[in-house]
């Protein structure tokens, strides 16, 4: 039965979240162009180095977030595993809002010194 619901969510979610993603607005990382007559030299290395961090820390924590889907399918009804793998989805989907929520500071902060 909760392996039924699982896939029917996993399911769900597949179909639903690629739809999400397609209407979202794009959002940039940063504001800065680099190589400009304005931005140049440190900022583009700062820029650069704040993307990949960013980059790479999404898509850890994304799957971060598939291994506690995959822990909790998998659990067979034991509450200790249980508890693990719901600890693990919830501490991704934080990291995950944690990361957008960095991309948006850095706009704001970015797009407001750099006016």
């Amino acid at each position: 039965m909760k392996i039924t619901k699982a896939l029917t969510a996993a399911l769900i979610a597949s179909v639903i979240v690629p739809g999400l993603a397609w209407a979202a607005p794009q959002v940039t990382p940063l504001p800065v162009k680099c190589n400009t007559e304005e931005i140049s030299g440190i900022f583009c290395i700062i820029e650069n180095v704040i993307t990949t961090l960013l980059g790479v820390g999404g898509v850890i924590a994304f799957l971060f977030l598939v291994y506690g889907g995959l822990q909790y399918i998998i659990s067979g009804g034991d509450e200790k595993a249980i508890t693990v793998a719901k600890s693990t989805i919830t501490y991704a989907a934080l990291g995950l809002i944690l990361i957008l929520a960095s991309i948006l500071i850095i706009n704001t902060v970015l797009s407001t010194f750099l006016k």
